[in-house]
């Protein structure tokens, strides 16, 4: 059995009589645990952590969940779960359209203002610490899954085209650690 299915299987039960969970794939990783769920005529959002270091992530939105709720107008945390072994947080299911590029062209003055207010949130910082510099959030956030990724596929991909992509996520990281601008003003 899959994580995802023993997950699903878990958040069922969790939830109660009655519940269906719906394994969603996540196009930010092939690992992320996200559901949709439906129960007592309800839609939901849960999200699991699917190892370690993203366990430890999500009990960190947890510990913030109501501070990017009301400052920054992020969904609110409903419940922080401990199902199959995981961690994973509830939240209302949002009916929204899939972001595109162009709708986000559209809307890049909103974006932008949540970004720079949750960048001038001292105490949000604060509190999470972490990177504190540009080239820290982009290596942490992306050279990370762009590494575990060429781990997934090495097999499903002739090696010199495993060594190119190596060697250019290689050369990726070098420019990101040229990055030293710092992410909270």
């Amino acid at each position: 059995m899959t994580t995802a299915a023993r997950v699903r299987k878990a958040l069922e039960k969790e939830i109660g009589p009655g519940a269906v969970a719906i394994h969603r794939h996540n196009h930010t990783g092939t690992d992320k645990l996200s559901f949709e769920v439906l129960a007592g005529g309800e839609r939901l959002w849960a999200k699991f952590a699917a190892d370690d270091k993203e366990d430890a992530g999500l009990r960190t939105w947890a510990s913030v969940a109501r501070q990017l709720a009301d400052r920054h107008g992020a969904p609110p945390v409903l419940e922080v779960l401990e199902v199959g072994g995981c961690t994973g947080l509830l939240f209302p299911f949002l009916d929204a359209e899939v972001a595109t590029q162009a709708a986000l062209r559209g809307r890049y003055g909103q974006v932008q203002a949540v970004l720079d207010g949750l960048h001038a949130d001292r105490d949000l910082a604060d509190r999470l610490g972490g990177p504190t510099t540009s080239a820290a959030a982009f290596r942490d956030v992306w050279v990370s899954r762009f590494e575990a990724d060429l781990q997934i596929i090495a097999r499903d991909v002739a090696p010199d085209v495993h060594e190119y992509l190596t060697a250019e996520v290689e050369v990726l990281a070098g420019l990101v650690d040229t990055l030293d601008q710092r992410v909270h003003v």
